[in-house]
């Protein structure tokens, strides 16, 4: 682990008491650098070779160059000479990337410092790693939700260069490396990797406005820099400035003036991006890159590629594209003082009350910080498991706190991607639900079938071969088809019932058994055929249980399932327990929202070294274990000149267990069908 150590960071920290001051390699300082190398590569990071400030070896900038090296085949990369850089834009953990704020302009980072101190913003400038570089400039890493990198302006204005957010694709210089003009080495200035903050990539963009006239950069020589589609040719802003309705506009029409528009598909476009630059061997994006015609009638831009996510954000693009002056005659207007005669900055707003807002000035409206948002949401009292959290959520969101009005900047987008964060696995506003079980009504087992088919609970029906398992599920089908009579004598109550076999033939079995056992067809489905975007194709258990519960609202009252057979719905192997429990619980879930008993239909192992049946169940135990009632068929021995078998429980966790019924099979004719027969019970 790093040296730890942590020290208040002031704007004077470090130039008079740099110890590698004047510094030039001996042998002290590579055993100084390798050491430093294996520290940072303990901590999940990726130093690299410099020559100087530059990185030298062929595709530096891939993670598959130093994935799954050990250290000392990291330290090999290295001359005795090399300085030592650290890539930025890597996952650092799930949605978490590294980026660094390389400041280049001293009288920036005192603002920005002061203003951290002041508890006036940046309060990531309190803690995390921060260096001092050998020319007395400073770089802050911190965690964000991208990896985009960007320049961003300096103290005089947007016109004057303040520095960049370093992203995918650059690296940063770190200790000791020495700076190749002054000699001087980067030191620590605080190298407190535990308390790196968190910074959304739209709270980096507002605070760090991009520097007009280059909105990216490829982290080294100005020679090596792609050339893609040029962002500035609009020159800078003037001093009339003039807001406009972001949600207005034409980037259809943006793009075709400048010949950026490749083939218009109706709902939409097929577009050249403008962010090209940055793509992976330089293409133009014309596979991946749309704008598209929204229901509202507005207008999305979308690039699938890595580089180009926050380009979705209209404030980013338009960044990109130049600024807010390349709207004039795209965008309709807000005000301009140019045309009311009254000064701009009579309209200009407050900046918000509510934490999870921001004020963009150049449009002059309220945009919702979507992190924030999420967890602002997560502290209210609705559970995420509410079936109408969507609608909840958009009255949080139409009503902040502090009473702004962000009708205009609203979407179903943002309502979509603030739904998104909150829905995340692994997020930091997840939470595990108690119940006291005072708050717990007690309810009775509610019986299809007393003791031996419970509503809303899993069975399993396992069997030797030939033994009738199918058969029995048949007669279940038919009597609770027609409310027909138990074996035991009880009736049964009268319900639907759906049928799923991926082994037997409705057509020449299941159906010739249904009208044997007597019955009621009409209430009886079978699984068929899923229709999806590729088609039409057969029926999977493993993953299409979800979109098959949404259908069973066409049928009514549903009191019985059939799988047959059960191990189907697993898509893993069926051998593992965890797996076995994983998959099995969406049927679980369907059986308890129906409120029907679901049987699955499976084998017995041929194995004869064990005794107990329960123990016989094909696969994992998790199929004895999960079902809440496990039947079992068998041929009885030493029986008289009959063929008969017994229904049995093998286990029963709601009720009794341990006894059973003897049947036998017969084959018989199918009423007005002579030319077909089958077994009946």
């Amino acid at each position: 682990m790093l040296n730890q150590h942590k020290r208040k960071v002031t704007s004077k920290s470090g130039s008079k008491d740099n110890p590698g001051a004047s510094a030039d390699p001996t042998a002290e300082w590579r055993k100084r650098r390798d050491q430093a190398i294996r520290q940072y590569h303990q901590l999940g990071l990726y130093p690299i070779p410099l020559s100087g400030k530059k990185p030298y070896q062929k595709q530096w900038q891939k993670l598959e160059k130093y994935q799954g090296l050990d250290t000392e085949a990291v330290l090999r990369l290295f001359s005795a000479e090399d300085n030592v850089g650290l890539l930025c834009g890597i996952l650092m953990v799930e949605g978490r990337f590294l980026r660094g704020i390389d400041y280049d302009d001293d009288a920036l980072w005192e603002t920005h410092l002061q203003k951290s101190n002041d508890d006036e913003g940046y309060e990531w400038l309190k803690g995390g790693p921060v260096v001092e570089t050998g020319s007395g400039k400073r770089h802050h890493y911190v965690l964000s939700d991208t990896p985009a990198k960007f320049v961003f302006a300096g103290a005089g204005g947007i016109a004057d260069h303040g520095g960049e957010i370093q992203g995918e694709g650059t690296q940063l210089v770190v200790p000791p490396s020495i700076q190749p003009v002054t000699r001087k080495e980067y030191r620590w200035l605080d190298e407190s990797w535990q308390d790196i903050h968190f910074v959304d990539h739209l709270t980096l963009a507002a605070s760090y406005p991009a520097k007009a006239g280059k909105q990216k950069f490829n982290g080294h020589s100005k020679k090596e820099e792609k050339q893609g589609f040029s962002s500035s040719d609009t020159g800078d802003f003037g001093n009339d400035i003039t807001f406009y309705d972001y949600s207005t506009i034409d980037f259809i029409a943006l793009f075709q003036s400048r010949g950026w528009v490749i083939e218009d598909k109706g709902e939409t476009i097929v577009v050249l991006c403008p962010n090209r630059a940055q793509h992976t061997d330089n293409s133009d994006g014309t596979s991946s890159t749309v704008i598209l015609r929204t229901p509202a009638r507005g207008q999305r831009f979308k690039c699938l590629h890595g580089h180009c996510d926050h380009l979705s954000d209209r404030d980013n693009l338009v960044d990109l594209l130049g600024g807010p002056s390349i709207l004039e005659g795209f965008a309709k207007k807000r005000n301009s003082s140019a045309e009311s005669g009254e000064s701009a900055s009579t309209e200009t707003k407050a900046p918000p009350t509510t934490p999870w807002l921001r004020l963009d000035p150049r449009s002059g409206l309220y945009h919702v910080r979507q992190i924030e948002a999420a967890n602002a949401f997560r502290r209210t009292d609705i559970q995420l498991d509410d079936p109408e959290l969507e609608q909840k959520l958009l009255g949080f969101l139409e009503s902040p706190s502090g009473g702004e009005d962000i009708s205009s900047t609203l979407n179903a987008r943002t309502l979509a991607d603030v739904l998104k964060l909150l829905r995340t696995q692994g997020s930091s506003g997840e939470k595990v639900r108690l119940r006291q079980a005072s708050n717990i009504p007690m309810e009775s087992i509610q019986w299809l079938w007393k003791d031996w088919l419970g509503q809303g609970k899993l069975h399993l029906l396992a069997g030797q071969p030939g033994t009738g398992k199918t058969t029995i599920a048949m007669q279940m089908a038919a009597i609770v088809s027609t409310g027909g009579n138990w074996p035991d004598g009880s009736q049964a109550k009268r319900g639907n019932v759906l049928i799923w076999s991926g082994e037997d033939d409705p057509k020449d079995t299941l159906v010739p058994r249904l009208a044997l056992a007597g019955a009621d067809l009409q209430r009886i489905n079978f699984i068929d055929n899923v229709f999806d975007e590729q088609g039409t194709r057969g029926f999977d258990p493993a993953k299409d249980l979800r979109m098959l519960a949404a259908e069973l609202e066409k049928i009514g009252l549903l009191s019985l399932l059939i799988a047959d057979p059960i191990v189907s719905a697993v898509s893993g192997d069926s051998h593992r327990n965890t797996e076995v429990r994983r998959a099995l619980q969406p049927l679980v879930d369907l059986a308890e929202a129906q409120n029907c008993a679901v049987l699955g239909i499976t084998h017995f192992s041929k194995s004869n070294q064990v005794c107990d049946p329960l123990d016989r169940v094909t696969g994992s135990v998790g199929f004895a274990a999960i079902a809440r009632i496990v039947l079992g068929t068998i041929k009885q021995t030493n029986v008289d000149s009959e063929d008969k078998r017994s229904l049995i429980r093998l286990k029963s966790n709601i009720g009794a267990d341990r006894d059973g019924y003897a049947y036998t099979l017969e084959q018989e004719q199918v009423p007005g069908h002579e030319e077909i027969s089958n077994s009946k019970i």
